[in-house]
């Protein structure tokens, strides 16, 4: 099997090699305070999100305060990294 992982090869929020999607999201550290977030789902169904550390003085747009945190927002779906990208096997 190769080692190799490759990069994603984001087109707009999509991978043109794998298809996963991702978008970004406010959501509350565990401290209350707003941060951002990449949600993604791959082909496959498979959805994580990665949280991003708070960075004072970059707010969320007016309009757009979070309310949850990542588990209250998406219970039971996996915190932590992108998966490796994975291109599609084509069919036999």
């Amino acid at each position: 099997m190769g080692s190799g992982s490759q990069e994603h090869r984001w087109v707009d929020d999509a991978c043109a090699t794998c298809g996963m999607r991702r978008s970004e999201t406010w959501l509350l550290d565990e401290h209350q305070r707003p941060v951002m977030a990449l949600v993604w789902t791959t082909r496959d169904g498979l959805q994580g999100i990665r949280t991003s550390p708070w960075m004072k003085g970059v707010a969320p747009p007016v309009g757009r305060l979070p309310h949850q945190t990542a588990e209250q927002a998406f219970p039971g779906v996996e915190v932590g990294r992108e998966p490796a990208c994975r291109p599609l096997l084509a069919s036999s």
